[in-house]
């Protein structure tokens, strides 16, 4: 257990949120983004899938994620 928060936590994490002009079904709630491309420019992000949100009247989907993801590793000891 303390090796699985080890690995976790000494990982820099950015905090994303993007706009999709459509509806996407693929990604899930805590999916890890490990990077992002936008052009030729990528960006480690490492960051979990916190909220996603779907706007009907806009045909969009908002992906939100968070820097501070906590994991409770004492929970998955026990499990």
């Amino acid at each position: 257990v303390a090796r699985m928060a080890y690995e976790w936590y000494q990982i820099e994490r950015q905090p994303i949120r993007f706009t999709l002009l459509y509806f996407e079904g693929r990604l899930k709630i805590a999916d890890l983004i490990v990077a992002m491309s936008y052009g030729t420019k990528t960006s480690q992000v490492n960051t979990l899938i916190s909220q996603i949100t779907y706007d009907f009247e806009n045909a969009t989907t908002t992906i939100d994620t968070s820097a501070g993801e906590e994991i409770d590793f004492g929970a998955l000891a026990i499990a």
